[in-house]
């Protein structure tokens, strides 16, 4: 009974079970080829994503050296403009200084020559009031000395 199954089979299936077969085989090697093309694709893929990250590592590379160029240069013109400002501010500040004192002396002369002529006006004054006092002193004086004089004149006109 099993070759009669065998025969029958032989005769109806064999040829459906050996197509099924092979196109399971094709559809298998198909497969392959198509995981092994998938798998080429991926390591492709890798490759292209690895290069594009090490191309971007690079430009990153490249704007963070000139972020820290421009960086350096900004700063070092910076301390420039802020040692020009330094410099004028300094330099305003010492002419104002200069004014200032310029002034302060001219008011300083001004305020010496006031007392300057203030005492010479109180010097004058006193020696006027001096002066005054002794014409005075020597016109009482001259008064007496006359009156004396006639006095004695008067006396020996008398006595003659």
């Amino acid at each position: 009974m099993m070759i009669g199954t065998v025969l029958v089979l032989k005769k109806y299936a064999w040829k459906h079970i050996l197509a099924y077969v092979k196109a399971e085989e094709e559809r298998q090697r198909e497969a392959e080829k198509m995981a092994l093309k998938a798998k080429k694709m991926a390591v492709e893929a890798e490759a292209a994503r690895e290069a594009i990250l090490k191309k971007n590592q690079k430009e990153c590379d490249l704007l963070i050296a000139h972020a820290e160029a421009t960086k350096k240069a900004l700063l070092s013109e910076a301390r420039y403009e802020a040692q020009v400002e330094r410099k004028k501010i300094l330099e305003e500040a010492s002419k104002e200084i200069a004014r200032k004192e310029a002034k302060v002396i001219q008011e300083v002369k001004q305020q010496a020559g006031t007392l300057l002529v203030k005492t010479a006006e109180k010097l004058l004054a006193m020696e006027l009031q001096a002066k005054h006092k002794e014409e005075k002193f020597l016109s009482l004086l001259l008064a007496k000395t006359q009156l004396h004089n006639r006095e004695q004149r008067g006396g020996e006109e008398q006595k003659v």
